[in-house]
């Protein structure tokens, strides 16, 4: 199949396209899809289409642009099932910034940053810096944003970009860019200045 996100989950490779469906690969050969059988939809509201994937342990997770699904099972067996997380408004905004931290993944969403356990308990982790999320007008174009899990100094590090156009080309402005570490041995953030 024809797919813009990969993910791992449970030894078979995970496709999924920019829409609403997510395929499976065989057990036997993980990069051989079985035409027909292997796949399932994910449908929430209009217009709501998968922005990435990620996986842990016991759940495959679909983010959408205002949802978030589960799937749990076993996928070899055809044995699973797949339910929405949350019924608000939170999802994944930018797939880049989709980071496994201490059994759990951390992702950008419209409203902030979230985090979300094996469990499918969903936790927002920026509320010390909601202002940045929340006020209106934005310059950051969010959907461009990265982020990293620098193991060694406990740190999730986002990035998020404010572009500037010249001519109809848009570069980095970098004054107006924003970087985010996350401490998350202390649950506390700071934003790092002055960084090309």
């Amino acid at each position: 199949p024809v797919g813009r996100f990969l993910n791992l989950f449970r030894n078979q490779l995970v496709i999924a396209d920019n829409l609403n469906t997510v395929n499976y690969s065989d057990i036997d050969s993980p990069e051989y899809f079985p035409p027909g059988d292997n796949g399932f939809d994910v449908y929430t509201n209009r217009g709501d289409t998968i922005t990435g994937l990620g996986s842990l342990p016991n759940l495959l997770l679909i983010f959408k642009g205002k949802s978030i699904h589960a799937a749990s099972g076993d996928f070899s067996e055809d044995s699973f099932r797949v339910d929405q997380v949350n019924k608000g408004e939170i999802g994944c905004i930018a797939h880049h910034t989709i980071q496994e931290v201490n059994g759990s993944l951390y992702f950008l969403s419209e409203k902030g940053l979230f985090s979300i356990s094996d469990s499918a308990e969903l936790k927002e982790l920026s509320y010390n810096i909601d202002p940045e999320f929340t006020k209106p007008n934005l310059p950051y174009n969010l959907k461009k944003a990265v982020a990293i899990n620098w193991l060694f100094q406990d740190l999730y590090i986002v990035i998020l970009p404010t572009e500037t156009s010249t001519a109809g080309d848009y570069y980095l402005d970098t004054v107006n860019t924003k970087v985010f570490a996350y401490d998350y041995t202390r649950s506390s953030w700071f934003q790092w200045d002055n960084i090309n």
